[in-house]
């Protein structure tokens, strides 16, 4: 039981660490894949759409993919190899 424990603990510490750090690193490389699309766009193409949808594409967007999208696929992992533990644990 106390391994059972024991580990618990260190995946529940490995997951806290890559829920926060993995959907930062992706926003970090959607922010700068936007980026360098819009820098290979024609000056022309900025005057299609207002200079606040870029901005927004930038910022909070991408805020809003990271938190509910990669936030929640990581907590499904982490609650599916829990359940995993947690029946292998039970039949030990």
């Amino acid at each position: 039981m106390i391994i059972y424990l024991v580990i618990q603990a260190l995946t529940d510490g490995a997951a806290e660490y890559m829920n926060e750090s993995l959907p930062a690193r992706i926003g970090r490389e959607l922010r700068a894949d936007l980026f360098a699309h819009y820098h290979k766009l024609r000056p022309l193409h900025f005057h299609q759409k207002q200079v606040g949808q870029y901005v927004a594409q930038l910022t909070k967007q991408v805020d809003v993919v990271t938190q509910s999208y990669f936030h929640v696929i990581l907590r499904a992992i982490y609650l599916v190899s829990l359940l995993i533990m947690a029946v292998l644990g039970t039949f030990f």
